[in-house]
């Protein structure tokens, strides 16, 4: 679902997070000063997050649709 991001291409202090690919680009066209992706990360459904600058509630949001896309493709419902 979510980690922090490891590559070098990274910001320092950026999470990753998995996405759907239309849910990235919707998060980098909103606020692409809190949401990036990088060259490297650009074919993963993910979308990088700089922590810096996101506040408690987005996060929360952002992490909610992260879940359900790992249940949804685990074949689990909650």
């Amino acid at each position: 679902m979510a980690g922090l991001a490891s590559h070098q291409s990274a910001e320092p202090n950026t999470l990753v997070v998995r996405v759907g690919l239309e849910e990235r680009d919707l998060f980098l066209q909103d606020a692409p000063e809190t949401y990036y992706v990088t060259e490297y990360y650009q074919p993963y459904p993910i979308v990088l997050v700089r922590l810096s600058r996101i506040d408690r509630d987005a996060l929360h949001d952002l992490l909610s649709v992260s879940r359900r896309l790992a249940l949804a493709k685990t074949g689990r419902r909650k």
